[in-house]
């Protein structure tokens, strides 16, 4: 972020090869490289790009997920010495099931691994024949590539004081999207790794359902879809990276490019940051929204302010999830939370 309160992103929509794992990393690399030597701070990839989105069950095959960690590892590895976050996408084996997944990294390390909650079974999709919902994953540890870091949906990231929230493709076209969550728990930039396909009609849909995304959650959200190379035996795909701005759209790829395409701008994170979530404390909240929202009603700052990791945080996260557990569905009040804070750590506040 420069001195005058913008943040550079970027969206990358890279050639891929079906299920070459190889080809695909060396040419994200590329990418990320060509996208920190234009100044971004981040850089959004399409769905399961690792992979390519149209491997049809060749997915769940063993040689292909590994192949897939190993690609991921290479990334790692290559862009270790670049100062940019990276947001790619790939298949992840956590347990007995798969995920589709956003792993975020930047110089050698994963910072979290999100997975995609809502799974399209419907029409051209069939997502469900591979793939688990990340809904009941609200944080846990998974390793990759030799490093043990956070997964699940509940994950926001910060970088230099701008926090950002990352949801997979569907999950933006159902009426309780995660971005939705992640603005009210703070974010200001949401990034949307997709692979979704061209049909009659859907383009200018798409167009209006990211702009008003970003509109109604005062945030710049970043889309990226799959395009070239991708298998067009059942699909077409156009491969397009928007970057929108507070309903404002600010760059996007050419559709139907046979040619990679790298597509930067500049948000304005003084402009967002200067419009603080209203943040509420209920089912969907995380533990980060949670942190947020005691240093909002506190008013800390600085080094007083409290992260995800603070014993509180941790506890109030459990009364919170247990009261839904027994049919809660109403919002938490104010009231309800500072009482159960003052339970949990007497004197720890001062009273609002």
């Amino acid at each position: 972020m420069n001195r005058f309160g913008f943040l550079k992103v970027a969206a990358a929509v890279p050639h891929v090869r079906i299920a070459d794992c190889d080809y695909n990393a060396q040419h994200i690399t590329e990418l990320i490289r060509k996208g920190a030597d234009r100044g971004a701070s981040i850089i959004l990839f399409p769905e399961l790009c690792i992979t390519s989105y149209t491997c049809g069950d060749l997915i769940q095959q063993p040689a292909l997920l590994h192949a897939a960690e190993q690609a991921l590892g290479y990334i790692l590895a290559q862009t270790r010495e670049l100062p940019i976050v990276a947001i790619v996408g790939m298949p992840v084996t956590y347990g007995n099931a798969l995920y589709n997944c956003a792993v975020v990294f930047a110089q050698g390390r994963i910072h979290g691994v999100v997975p995609k909650t809502y799974i399209p079974n419907y029409s051209e999709f069939y997502e469900a024949r591979c793939f688990m919902s990340g809904e009941e994953i609200g944080l846990a540890t998974i390793r990759m590539c030799g490093q043990d870091t956070d997964f699940g949906r509940n994950m926001l990231f910060n970088i230099g004081g701008v926090k950002f929230g990352v949801e997979i493709c569907e999950d933006m076209w159902v009426p309780a999207a995660p971005s939705l969550h992640q603005a009210v728990d703070g974010a200001q930039i949401l990034f949307n790794l997709s692979a979704s396909p061209e049909v009659l009609g859907k383009h200018n849909y798409l167009l209006t359902l990211v702009k008003s995304q970003s509109a109604r959650t005062q945030s710049a959200y970043i889309y990226c879809s799959a395009g070239y190379g991708e298998s067009s035996t059942d699909l077409v795909f156009g491969g397009n990276g928007l970057i929108v701005e507070s309903g404002r759209m600010l760059r996007r790829t050419e559709r139907f490019s046979t040619e990679e395409q790298l597509i930067v701008a500049d948000i304005d994170t003084e402009k967002l940051l200067n419009r603080p979530a209203s943040v509420q404390v209920a089912k969907m909240s995380g533990l980060a929204g949670i942190a947020y929202w005691i240093n909002q009603n506190y008013h800390l700052t600085g080094d007083a302010q409290i992260d995800k990791h603070d014993p509180l945080v941790l506890a109030l996260k459990g009364w919170v999830d247990a009261e839904y557990e027994d049919g809660r569905q109403t919002v938490l009040s104010a009231k309800e939370l500072n009482a159960k804070i003052a339970e949990l750590a007497p004197g720890r506040f001062a009273q609002v």
